[in-house]
């Protein structure tokens, strides 16, 4: 039994006094992909790694047999009025993550198959009437997740963590006064099993996944 983790750096994006472009600095120990940055929306992501070519390369397969998400504190807003929310997804995959996957599988935009997931997990965070007088706490408002958890011979676990701030700081009334949103650092930790399968069956996951870092390459 193996205990592999990986820690997600957190996130600060601060609002523009006065407004200038772009909208919202990002502040953060990780190396964070900002998509877009306008007044009403801020989306970014952060892609992080567990290596396990050292297991690969004693030609064992990796079983997932559990896995934990811990979050430090809860995300978090200043100035933020009712309705402003933000989206956290956090991918974990045996291939590598394509733009599009933040749809999920099963969805007609999504290319990455479900048995290629460990988990998406998705959670909605807001902003409501009551918490927006308590200095704008945020509250889980809803929480999905999909994933197999299937064994892999893959080199790699990739990780992915979206962050999508909704809010309407320039539109009609009420507009928020939101100022600052935190997302928090997170660490994944997987509990897994190796073992020597028979190596018609091992040879089969490989080339799968090198086929399938072959089609993210050419995307």
């Amino acid at each position: 039994m193996k205990i592999l983790s990986k820690a997600i750096p957190a996130l600060t994006a601060t609002a523009a006094t006065p407004a200038t472009s772009p909208i919202w600095a990002v502040y953060s120990p990780g190396n964070w992909t900002v998509t877009l940055n306008s007044e009403n929306n801020f989306y970014a992501y952060v892609d992080e790694e567990i290596d396990l070519s050292g297991l690969s390369q004693m030609e064992r397969t990796v079983f997932f047999k559990d896995m934990e998400i811990q979050m430090v504190y809860p995300p978090s807003m200043l100035d933020a009025i009712a309705g402003d929310n933000m989206t956290l997804t956090l991918m974990i995959s045996d291939q590598p993550i394509p733009f599009l996957s933040v749809y999920g599988p099963g969805q007609s935009s999504a290319t990455t198959a479900a048995e290629n997931y460990l988990i998406q997990r998705t959670q909605v965070w807001l902003v409501d009437q009551d918490t927006a007088q308590w200095g704008s706490i945020m509250k889980l408002a809803s929480q999905t997740a999909t994933g197999l958890m299937t064994e892999t011979a893959s080199d790699t676990i990739y990780i992915r963590h979206w962050v999508n701030l909704g809010t309407k700081r320039l539109g009609p009334a009420p507009t928020s006064t939101l100022e600052k949103i935190t997302v928090p650092p997170l660490l994944v930790v997987l509990e897994v099993d190796t073992k020597k399968e028979e190596e018609s069956v091992y040879v089969g996951r490989l080339r799968r996944s090198y086929e399938l870092a072959q089609e993210y390459d050419r995307d």
